[in-house]
C-alpha cells in the first residue's frame, strides 16, 4: 500500500521472504489499508469459501462506516475502496519442493444484500443516531459479504509472524507499525 491517503497511479510492492516472494500491484493508498483493516475488524461471521482458502466475511455496512467515521466515509467511497481492493492483483511465488504461482485479487468477491440504508437526517452531525435497540448498529444497514482471497490471508498470516505480537495485536494503527 502506498503511504498515501490518496494515490494517483498503480503502486507495485514486492516482498521477499525465506518462503518465495509477493508482488501485490494495484492503486492501493492508506485508506484501502483502512477499509481492509476495519473490515477485518468488523467482520461479524468468517467462514471459509471453496477450496483455495479463500474466506468469506459477513460484514454491516453501517458498522463498517460508523468504525471508520461517519462524517468521513461515505458508502460511495467504501464501495469504491472495496473496488479498487478487488481490482488489485497477488502475485505469489512460492520456494520449495514444488515451486508454485498463484495471482489473485485481494478481493474476490462482494455481495450486498438488502436496500441502501436510507440518507441521514441531519447529515453534518458528527454522531451517528443513536440505536433504538440496545447493542444494536446505529441505525440499520446492508449487509455485505466480501470474500477475502486466500492468496491475502496467507501473505498475512506469514508475514504477521515476522513482527513482534505486541504489534500486531494493536487495535489501530496496525497497518503503520508494519
Amino acid at each position: 500500500f502506498a503511504p498515501t491517503r490518496r494515490p494517483r497511479g498503480v503502486v507495485q510492492q514486492r516482498v521477499d521472504t525465506s518462503w518465495g516472494r509477493a508482488v501485490i500491484t494495484g492503486r492501493l493508498g492508506q485508506c484501502h489499508r483502512d477499509v481492509l483493516d476495519v473490515l477485518s475488524a468488523c467482520a461479524e461471521a468468517w467462514r471459509p469459501e471453496g477450496t483455495q482458502g479463500d474466506m468469506l466475511a459477513r460484514v454491516d455496512s453501517a458498522r463498517l462506516r460508523a468504525a471508520l467515521g461517519w462524517d468521513r466515509w461515505s458508502y460511495h467511497r467504501i464501495r469504491g475502496a472495496l473496488r479498487d481492493l478487488r481490482a488489485a492483483e497477488i502475485e505469489l511465488v512460492t520456494h520449495g519442493e514444488r515451486e508454485q504461482n498463484e495471482w489473485t485479487g485481494i478481493l474476490t468477491h462482494i455481495v450486498e444484500s438488502a436496500t441502501p440504508p436510507p440518507p441521514r437526517a441531519g447529515s453534518r452531525g458528527r454522531h451517528p443516531p443513536r440505536s433504538p435497540r440496545p447493542g444494536g448498529t446505529p441505525r440499520d444497514g446492508m449487509m455485505w459479504e466480501v470474500t477475502v482471497s486466500g492468496a491475502w490471508i496467507d501473505l498475512v498470516r506469514r508475514l504477521a509472524a515476522r513482527y513482534p505480537l505486541a504489534v500486531t495485536r494493536m487495535r489501530y494503527g496496525v497497518s503503520q507499525a508494519i
